[in-house]
């Protein structure tokens, strides 16, 4: 994954990075994520949530992109 993240780096840098944008549901990636991170940060002692949300919260982005930021 690291090794992926770095090439995608470099095909940024070269402007050479494709993205395949769409609508998305932020909601779901949102918890998603938080699920991913949740293990990292109760052993961190730290309390991980998101407040809530309108149920139609909808992005245009590349999700690979958006869920390394979210990662990130």
């Amino acid at each position: 994954e690291m090794i992926g993240e770095l090439l995608d780096l470099t095909r940024a840098e070269s402007g050479k990075l494709v993205l395949h944008t769409e609508d998305l549901d932020v909601l779901p990636l949102l918890d998603e994520t938080c699920a991913l991170l949740a293990p990292q940060a109760a052993q961190a002692g730290v309390s991980l949530g998101r407040p809530p949300a309108p149920a139609a919260l909808k992005v245009r982005a590349d999700r690979t992109r958006l869920r390394q930021v979210l990662l990130n």
